[in-house]
């Protein structure tokens, strides 16, 4: 399997009782895995591998909704030296789709938690929910662009009087 371009682990393995077998994974933009059992030579047990891993390659692909770095909107944070954070994506939000199939219109919801510093890039804040023809498809964690620092006493009450005046 080393011959077919983006395989990155493989077992193989032969036994009088099972025959020829292999599992391999491969990325192509996205990871696919192809197990094949019982096959009588090596040679075979290769080319069912190859044939599935082809075969998936070329019927799907992978669809990217929104990117980790894509900024979703800005929430108020209780507490903080900054009073407003961006909201990200904690990972890409991609769906798999046949590549005959026309493209989807996909909505997102965001679930957004009560807000209050210190928060940490990474940490979750709450949920995007993506949504296909009304039907919730997937859901994955939703963080802050960047670290949140708490605000002490004094800069809570600055903040305050400002707010005060300019209202």
């Amino acid at each position: 399997m080393r011959f077919y371009k983006g395989v990155d682990g493989l077992k193989t393995g032969y036994t009088k009782e099972a025959g020829y077998c292999l599992t391999a994974t491969a990325n192509k933009g996205f990871r696919v895995i192809a197990v094949t059992m019982g096959e009588p030579t090596s040679e075979l047990r290769n080319k069912e591998v190859s044939s599935m891993l082809d075969y998936a390659y070329a019927q799907y692909r992978l669809d990217t909704i929104l990117t980790k770095n894509e900024v979703l909107g800005r929430e108020e944070v209780e507490r903080a030296k900054t009073k407003y954070t961006e909201l990200v994506p904690k990972e890409n939000i991609t769906i798999l789709n046949k590549k005959l199939d026309k493209d989807k219109d996909y909505v997102y919801t965001m679930i957004v938690d009560k807000l209050k510093a210190p928060i940490k890039a990474g940490d979750k804040v709450g949920e995007i929910q993506v949504l296909e023809d009304g039907l919730l498809i997937k859901t994955v964690d939703m963080t802050v662009k960047e670290d949140i620092k708490k605000a002490n006493i004094i800069e809570l009450y600055f903040r305050y009087l400002k707010e005060t005046i300019t209202i």
